[in-house]
């Protein structure tokens, strides 16, 4: 019959003979570990799933593409589109994308100009007026405050009336530059 021990447990149905000799293997290796003298086994690496690139591959690539992924074009190309400057065209019998851009880089300009006041401008000057309305801000924080609010409202109305007539606004920046009104420099030859 089996002999209660201590590794009883972790060994059902075995010999006292068993227990005690993995009873000592287990000694041994708790005192080898103590002395520094028994060290983990070495395991292969998994192997690799067949999905993953090696980190040193990833490298290269970045390297290779100057830091621009696919991931990133996919998202430029998207922005872009988004934007109204880049637009998906079909080429008949050919299954794959192809993209033209704005013909006019005047009105690609306008755009562009257009939808970063959106996104980033407008969020900006809307966040320094809830901080001038709201009851912590005094003395001259509060100044400073109202000042970047006024220079930001002025902004505002000039960025606003420029992209509201973009012919005109052509037109007055080709005066301010010191342009003809062509608005490009003539060459000298």
């Amino acid at each position: 019959p089996p002999v209660p021990a201590p590794l009883s447990h972790s060994h059902p149905g075995a010999s006292a003979d068993e227990i005690l000799e993995a009873g000592l293997d287990l000694l041994l290796e708790r005192h080898a570990k103590r002395k520094g003298l028994v060290e983990k086994p070495w395991r292969e690496p998994p192997p690799a799933k067949p999905d993953h690139v090696p980190a040193h591959v990833k490298r290269a690539v970045w390297k290779r593409d100057s830091g621009r992924s696919k991931g990133n074009a996919s998202m430029s190309l998207r922005e872009l589109r988004t934007f109204g400057v880049v637009r998906q065209v079909e080429a008949p019998g050919d299954r794959r994308d192809f993209y033209v851009t704005e013909p006019d880089v005047w009105t690609m300009f306008f755009r562009i100009l257009r939808e970063r006041k959106r996104r980033e401008f407008d969020p900006a000057l809307e966040a320094i007026h809830r901080l001038v309305e709201a009851p912590g801000a005094s003395g001259a924080v509060r100044g400073r405050l109202e000042q970047m609010a006024d220079l930001l409202a002025t902004m505002d109305g000039v960025a606003s009336r420029f992209l509201e007539n973009p012919d005109s606004s052509r037109s007055a920046l080709a005066f301010v530059a010191g342009l003809p009104l062509g608005g490009a420099k003539k060459r000298k030859r």
